[in-house]
């Protein structure tokens, strides 16, 4: 899918879309950055022999020194971060919009070329969707969606391998929940999905259809006394309209739901472990503190996927 939505994409576009892709990569490092950074802050805060090890390499520093050496410096990370995030955000929109407005005119283009006589043949339903709304859905609800697609599983991905490789615990719960609950999502919603997708391409251009029966026949029905037949038809469509989009919309955001529950739950469950097998409280502490802190990138991370695939899956 990636291969064929980068050759349709104009030349024009090719090397922007590829910064896009560097800057969304340089955005997911650093937000993976500024989990990491707080780990630190934490253990010296809970757990004096991590103190301890630091003072071997610079005994002239208290410990209250290096706790505001380390603030101060997440503090200017963070600012780093959300600034480089504002413009990488604004950057990504500017080149999915741009392209909408590319896509849109060369359609126009085209069709402006073919004449009156053929203008005039197309119903003006087919020329609206064709000249407006699939450039818009192909901007905003693919590319833009890969897009975030693809960052959200870098940052996703690079906090696994870290996990693996710094605490093994905190990967093996994480994996146990979301593991279970995108399978047990995207199992059951599949079909849904696919089928709610496929109603609101069909609805759409009857509404649009609907709405152009009342502007440009508007003499006959009011000479015909049709109003609440035309009415009754635009709000019967609408009535779909409306009820597909609520379950979509609910189906993009139980995900996060889920695992936010279930998430917490574990937390109340390595307390009550903790507590019942008389494990220090500063281990307690690190580990609930590591696994919020990841839990806490990976919940939006998993909502944005779940958000994307779904997207992808409607258009």
């Amino acid at each position: 899918m990636l291969t064929t939505i980068y050759k349709n994409i104009p030349h024009a576009f090719k090397l922007k879309a590829i910064w896009v892709l560097l800057l969304l990569l340089l955005g997911s490092i650093l937000d993976i950055l500024g989990i990491g950074v707080l780990i630190p802050l934490f253990k010296i805060l809970f757990d004096d022999s991590f103190y301890i090890k630091i003072n071997q390499y610079n005994s002239s520093l208290t410990k209250n020194d290096i706790i505001v050496i380390m603030c101060l410096a997440i503090l200017l990370l963070y600012l780093f971060k959300n600034i480089l995030g504002l413009f990488i955000e604004k950057f990504k929109n500017k080149f999915v919009f741009n392209l909408f407005e590319k896509y849109s005119l060369n359609i126009l283009n085209s069709y402006i070329e073919k004449g009156l006589i053929w203008f005039n043949s197309i119903n003006s339903t087919i020329l609206f969707k064709n000249i407006y709304l699939i450039p818009l859905y192909f901007s905003t609800n693919i590319v833009l969606v890969i897009l975030t697609l693809l960052s959200e599983t870098i940052v996703i991905s690079v906090l696994i391998i870290g996990l693996i490789y710094t605490n093994t615990v905190v990967f093996l719960l994480l994996t146990s929940i979301i593991i279970p609950v995108l399978f047990l999502y995207f199992r059951l919603s599949k079909r849904k999905t696919n089928n709610i997708g496929k109603d609101l391409d069909r609805l759409a251009p009857k509404v649009h259809q609907a709405i152009n029966d009342i502007i440009f026949g508007f003499l006959d029905m009011k000479i015909y006394q049709k109003e609440k037949t035309f009415k009754n038809k635009y709000i019967k469509l609408m009535s779909q309209f409306s009820d597909l989009n609520i379950t979509k919309q609910y189906l993009m955001i139980f995900p996060s739901k889920l695992t936010d529950f279930v998430i917490v739950a574990s937390i109340i469950g390595i307390v009550i472990y903790g507590n019942y097998y008389n494990i220090p409280s500063s281990n307690i502490m690190t580990l609930l503190l590591t696994f919020g802190l990841v839990a806490m990138r990976t919940i939006p991370s998993i909502n944005k996927i779940s958000t994307a695939i779904m997207s992808i899956r409607s258009y």
